[in-house]
């Protein structure tokens, strides 16, 4: 099974699970007030969540780019060609 086959089978239970929850199918054993106010927002918390571990994680690996030196160098290089290409071409560059 890949990983999107998997994510996907994941994803479709979850939301399976939580449509019974919210239509009321099966009664969950939490109190009244949670099934009225919480589950409804689960899904909002779970794309908060991805949302903030995904800018976590492009963070921290912005962070440790400089662990690649090849790739650094490489970058950098492209950025100074680029420079130098916009500055021919009458544009001011910082």
């Amino acid at each position: 099974m890949t990983r999107a086959t998997k994510l996907g089978s994941i994803a479709g239970v979850s939301f399976l699970l939580w449509f019974i929850a919210i239509t009321g199918i099966i009664n969950l054993p939490f109190s009244e007030t949670f099934n009225r106010n919480v589950v409804p927002i689960i899904p909002l918390w779970l794309l908060v969540s991805f949302g903030s571990y995904a800018l976590c994680n492009i963070g921290y690996n912005l962070l440790t780019f400089r662990e690649c030196p090849n790739e650094y160098h490489l970058l950098m290089e492209e950025i100074n060609e680029s420079k130098s290409f916009m500055r021919s071409k009458g544009v001011e560059v910082y």
